[in-house]
């Protein structure tokens, strides 16, 4: 035990900078963690630190996506921090990476530019909504489509409130526009939309 798990868990003290709130946060969240030898953790920590540019305040990535210790840095990592760094974001969206393919993050952004989204929107959607660059391209732009098409709404708008496409199209989005139209008529943002009552 003093060889394996103590040293292991010492480490995470130490790399929050003994913030115990942050060690007991990353311990809820993934209690594997401690499974992983300290060389491992610390390779993964150096490669976000080097590689990634995140200096020591940015290393919250960690405490907020502990499974990137589980992702490999040669097929996940490395390519999807890459992609993210040519399109700067660099550590805005790193959780994404550990969670999605670059080639799904390459689809979505590819989408966006479509509809005439600039690289800067597209920053900016994945800071409000990080979960964004995750989502499937093929459902992303059905629901592009609706919001233009069917509500008239300002592609604009998705800039203000990017979230809205984390809903589903049949039993979220197109049912509560159903019924603001028969309650309210026309002209509600989109983030109105989802606090009718339905």
């Amino acid at each position: 035990m003093d060889g394996q798990l103590i040293p292991r868990a010492e480490f995470l003290p130490v790399l929050s900078g003994g913030d115990d709130d942050a060690t007991r946060a990353v311990m809820r969240k993934l209690p594997a963690i401690l499974k992983y030898l300290v060389k491992h953790l610390e390779s993964h920590v150096e490669f976000l630190r080097s590689f990634a540019g995140l200096i020591e305040k940015c290393l919250r990535s960690f405490w907020y996506f502990p499974n990137i210790v589980s992702a490999s840095k040669e097929r996940k990592l490395h390519p999807g921090i890459s992609f993210l760094k040519e399109c700067g974001m660099n550590s805005i969206a790193i959780g994404t990476v550990t969670r999605t393919s670059c080639e799904n993050m390459q689809k979505v952004i590819e989408l966006f530019l479509s509809y005439g989204f600039s690289c800067e929107d597209v920053l900016l959607m994945s800071k409000k909504h990080p979960h964004i660059l995750q989502h499937n391209p093929d459902s992303l732009e059905e629901k592009v489509e609706y919001v233009v098409g069917k509500m008239g709404s300002d592609l604009d708008e998705l800039l203000d409130f990017p979230a809205f496409l984390g809903y589903k199209l049949d039993s979220r989005i197109m049912q509560r526009n159903e019924v603001k139209k028969k309650i309210i008529g026309e002209g509600m943002s989109l983030n109105n939309l989802l606090s009718v009552f339905v």
